[in-house]
């Protein structure tokens, strides 16, 4: 926490601890064992560094490497910096000339010589071990994580919590999108995981939280480096003008230059678009590695496979998943059999806009593992409505309905619209539940209208719009689309724009207004994030085909509509982040003039929960309820 006038912060003293400077059996990964505080654990051939809190004592011995001890100071740099905030002395010595303050910690100086020669535990160093924890079949489990030489980062996954058992060390990785139950099931286990195995006595349970890891702990993965930005052209002048400073900035230290800010993303053109041959070739490729595909349905804690029917139709409130197999493409143009083929086993993880988090959990926790135990090691990739990836799609071809609901809600029956939409290609067309309103229609879209019969249940009419705009490609797919999604009991008519029957379709979407005739900012659309993520601000652009689910609460969103760019402000985003996406909108706007030579934009303010239609109108199948 941080101290003020109203909260004071007690700072919690760390334990005293010897750690010795290791290298693994090839001698290239240097890490900081924990040994005991007694003169007995120094020797000759090794460094050590003794973490006393508000001081670190660097002690080399006489036979310790120029290496060692050059990696020691830096690594106590570290320690400092991150994790005593600046506040510790450090305090570097050869053998024989100790403060007799650092004896102090031993308990005075030792009654023998130190170690000519390294103590046998040093040299056999016990490999890192990595579990992960994670509930099972109503208990906790606790699988060991394979790796192959050294341990790496991508092994430790946000959601997750891992035990890292390093023989006098364990570590309890907490990842910040983890479960409390989890998390405290593993502080636990830490402890009897202890107890298990004969440890030496100074052994510790360590709370690690992701993204404030002790140097110790990072140490021990081969590609968590560190670097201290050190100034090498540092002239004698620079040294004098620093001293005549009211605050000396010490010496090593990097000269301070303006914040790094990238832009770069705002002066790109738009990018284009895939064109319908394209998107053709790519869904003639994925299809043609695809061995198989079973659709299911989570439902509860178990899941249903779907029919073939249903293939290509979700439910926001619902989460799917898909198993499916690949064949390895081999560069080998050998002739193999068809039995001989290598096959990949992927999973595609669908969540709806309006789904419960417990489906992936549900997902993850058990049905993942039983696909694993049925079909051995496979690739999940999670993805949310409307942010698939393109060789997920290609297996529908372009026709994906997302109805809003749940799949076995018993509702009233009630008109329902449908707008059908491409962002990109015909790869990325969805046909979408929005609200039952006229200013939905547009005449470059198609459109379909359910519409149920009072006085005869499980009948009605499905009306397929379509508008004067569209090509005939587009209203053959809309009535391709109107005809199998719906109950064989409604009948289809196809209506071109003007020529609606008022009884039934103007009654239904509540009475004839005015409608928009084109969709010119499709043309235009593009949204960019801002953010700091990196450390400095940086503005990126999201595909064509982004959607709702791509605005972040944390940042701050661009939306250039062609007329307007609208600033869209995240609830959790910074003040900082507010001023410069302010600043980097209207550079925008002005290097649009600059080279289109053509009408300003606007520039707007949006906050959440308040977009104009102006602004909701460039995302397919916008969700009000998302922000309300």
């Amino acid at each position: 926490g941080t101290a003020s006038g109203f909260y004071s912060v007690e700072e919690v003293e760390p334990p005293i601890r010897l750690y010795c400077l290791c290298a693994d059996k090839y001698g290239k990964q240097l890490h900081l064992k924990s040994v005991a505080l007694s003169g007995d654990s120094l020797d000759h051939t090794h460094v050590f560094v003794l973490d006393a809190g508000k001081i670190i004592f660097i002690w080399c011995g006489a036979k310790s490497k120029l290496n060692e001890r050059s990696k020691a100071r830096l690594i106590s740099e570290r320690i400092n910096k991150i994790e005593r905030k600046n506040k510790s002395n450090i305090i570097l010595f050869r053998a024989g000339i100790e403060s007799d303050e650092f004896w102090d910690y031993f308990g005075g100086y030792p009654n023998k010589p130190i170690n000519a020669q390294a103590s046998r535990n040093y040299i056999t160093s016990h490999k890192p071990i990595l579990y992960k924890a994670g509930m099972g079949q109503g208990y906790l489990e606790l699988p060991q994580v394979e790796y192959r030489a050294n341990l790496t980062r991508n092994l430790l996954k946000p959601s997750e919590v891992y035990l890292l058992d390093c023989y006098s060390d364990i570590y309890v990785w907490i990842g910040r999108n983890s479960a409390r139950l989890i998390r405290a099931a593993a502080l636990k286990l830490a402890d009897e995981l202890i107890e298990i195995m004969s440890r030496p006595y100074f052994a510790a349970v360590t709370r690690v939280l992701e993204g404030l890891e002790p140097m110790a702990f990072r140490l021990r993965f081969c590609d968590w480096h560190d670097i201290i930005t050190v100034d090498y052209t540092i002239t004698p002048q620079m040294i004098e003008n620093r001293k005549k400073e009211s605050s000396p900035v010490p010496f090593g230290s990097p000269v301070k230059k303006p914040p790094k800010v990238d832009l770069s993303s705002l002066f790109h053109p738009r990018k284009t678009l895939m064109s319908n041959s394209e998107a053709e070739e790519l869904i003639a490729y994925y299809n043609s590695l695809l061995k198989m595909m079973q659709c299911c349905v989570i439902e509860g804690r178990k899941f249903s496979i779907l029919p073939r029917e249903e293939k290509g139709i979700f439910y926001s409130g619902e989460c799917y998943f898909f198993l499916c197999q690949y064949i390895i493409e081999d560069d080998d143009s050998s002739d193999e059999s068809e039995d001989e083929e290598e096959l990949q086993t992927v999973v595609y993880f669908w969540q709806g806009q309006d789904a419960s988090k417990m489906g992936w959990l549900q997902f993850t926790l058990g049905i993942q593992k039983q696909l694993e135990r049925a079909m051995g090691p496979i690739e999940v990739i999670p993805m949310k409505q409307q942010q698939e990836t393109l060789q997920f799609l290609s297996h529908f071809g372009g026709k994906v309905v997302i109805h809003q609901g749940k799949r076995r809600d018993e509702v009233v029956p009630k008109p329902a619209l449908y707008q059908i939409r491409s962002n990109n290609s015909r790869l990325t067309r969805r046909v979408i539940q929005v609200p039952v309103e006229p200013k939905y229609l547009n005449s470059n879209f198609c459109h379909i209208l359910k519409v149920p019969f009072e006085n005869s249940p499980g009948s009605g009419i499905v009306y397929i719009w379509i508008g004067n705009n569209t090509r005939t490609e587009e209203a053959i797919h809309a009535e391709q689309m109107g005809r199998g999604t719906f109950e064989s009991s409604y009948s289809n008519v196809v209506v071109q724009e003007g020529a609606e029957p008022e009884n039934f379709f103007w009654v239904a979407l509540g009475g004839r207004t005015e409608y928009e005739t084109t969709a010119e900012y499709m043309l235009c659309r593009r949204l960019f994030r801002c953010s700091n993520e990196k450390g400095y601000f940086s503005v990126s652009e999201k595909t064509p085909d982004f959607c709702q689910g791509d605005m972040s609460e944390d940042d701050v969103m661009l939306l250039d509509t062609g007329k307007e760019v609208f600033v869209w402000f995240g609830s959790r985003c910074s003040e900082i982040e507010k001023k410069l996406a302010m600043k980097s909108a209207q550079v925008y706007i002005k290097h649009l003039v600059d080279i289109e030579d053509g009408v300003k934009r606007k520039l707007k303010i949006s906050k959440r929960g308040q977009e104009p239609w102006e602004f909701t109108r460039c995302f397919h199948g916008w969700n009000t309820h998302l922000v309300s």
